[in-house]
Order: C-alpha cells, then structure tokens, then sequence
C-alpha cells in the first residue's frame, strides 16, 4: 500500500506544487488525507508481539515533510525492529541527544527536499561524535532526486524507498 499507491500519489502532488499547479494547503491536504488513511488501517496490520534492535526515524533538521519517514517507522516495526519516531524537523542536538539515550542500532534520516540535505550531512557528522557503531542510512525525495549530494552527506547506505531502506536496514539487524 505505501509502495504501491500512497508513495506515487503524493510523489506526484509534490510534483504539482513544486510547479505552482497546487497550493501548499492543498499539498497539505493530499498529506493528511493519507496520513488518516494509514492510521485507520494500524488495526488491521499485523504488528509483531516482541520488538527485536532499536532503531531512531527522524527527518533532518528542517525537514517538515515526515509520512515517508512515518512509513519506515512502521515498516520497520512490522519486521520486528523497536523503532523510535521522532518526526518532523528533528533539530541535531535532540538528535543526538536521543541517540546518546537510547543507544539505537540504526538512525533512519529522511530528506524530502534537496535545501535540507546540507542539514542531514551536519546530522550524519554530529551522530558520529556521539555513537561510532550506530548505522544511518538517508532516505526521501532528495536522496533520490540529488543522490550525488546524497552520497556526499556519507550515510552508511541511501534508499529510495521506505521499502529499500528496511531491506538494507535489515542486514545490521
């Protein structure tokens, strides 16, 4: 469902308001319209009893768009990953403050717009002063739109979907 249809549907409102063909209220809109279409199905996925390695979900500093973060989270969580997400706009020092409280395996940082992968490269540095084993891998709109600058922010791995991101988050399980 998020691969299949949530994804190009707001993939391709993103488009519309990058060249002026619909508001950002509209944008807006089309985001909580899918966010509440995802909560009212959370009854019927099949959640796993125990949760297995901690993981932090956050969008860079910045970064207001967070349903494709909010969509790893909950992949992750259905394959059995304790998963922490922090949402929108994730400023480095609580970043890092949380990694340094919880002590995660893996940090998930998505990017959705290209002027915020200049934060997510700061928080990709910073996360490694404060934790040398802890894995990131960047994901978003930007990473597969810019991945030259992508790759230049040095994550451990970059994905181009919430789908790809749990396949290789996987392998530091």
């Amino acid at each position: 469902m998020y691969e299949e249809i949530i994804r190009p549907a707001l993939e391709r409102v993103g488009e519309l308001w990058e060249t002026d063909r619909i508001t950002v209220a509209d944008e807006h809109i089309a985001t909580a319209t899918a966010s509440a279409a995802v909560a009212a199905l959370y009854p019927e996925f099949p959640w796993p009893p125990g949760r297995g390695s901690r993981a932090i979900v956050a969008c860079a500093q910045g970064e207001r768009h967070e349903l494709g973060a909010r969509f790893v989270a909950d992949l992750l969580a259905l394959d059995g990953w304790d998963e922490l997400f922090l949402g929108a706009d994730v400023p480095v020092s609580a970043l890092t403050s949380k990694i340094v409280e919880v002590n995660p395996r893996v940090v998930a940082l998505s990017v959705t717009l290209a002027v915020n992968l200049r934060g997510a490269a700061e928080a990709i540095r910073q996360v490694r002063t404060v934790s040398v084993l802890v894995k990131v891998i960047l994901g978003g709109r930007a990473v597969k739109l810019h991945s030259q600058a992508a790759l230049d922010c040095r994550a451990d791995a970059v994905a181009h979907s919430a789908v790809e991101a749990v396949e290789l988050i996987r392998a530091w399980r």
